[in-house]
């Protein structure tokens, strides 16, 4: 697998297993690269990840809820939600959102807040 496969794998689904990252020389992920993957992504789907939608409050929670941060692109630019169901394992409760004009802007929020400096231990360089 070439490294920008390996990097778009990392960033969709946190996780490369060991041969995986054995292939990832060196084994460290930068911000641009982070930023040309979540690129690609929002290029075939409207939210990052592709699995993540907005829900509203008190709508009933299901095993495929999504929560944490996710990126949703707009025709006026890009909003980074920030979800969770809280304490209650049935109802959503929670979410708050950010808008950006700028694509950089939005992955630069999104990157400092989700990821915390690694993705599944693998670092994050400037």
């Amino acid at each position: 697998m070439q490294r920008s496969e390996l990097i778009d794998k990392l960033v969709s689904t946190w996780h490369l297993n060991v041969p995986e990252r054995s292939q990832l020389d060196p084994p460290s992920v930068s911000l641009s690269e982070i930023a040309c993957a979540i690129k690609k992504a929002l290029s075939d789907c409207r939210f990052f990840p592709s699995n993540a939608r907005p829900l509203s409050d008190g709508q009933a929670v299901v095993e495929s809820i999504f929560e944490g941060y996710f990126i949703e692109q707009q025709d006026s630019g890009y909003i980074v939600h920030a979800q969770d169901h809280g304490r209650h394992p049935l109802l959503f409760r929670g979410r708050s959102s950010k808008r950006f004009s700028s694509f950089e802007k939005a992955v630069e929020y999104y990157i400092a807040n989700e990821y915390e400096g690694d993705i599944d231990g693998i670092p994050i360089t400037a």
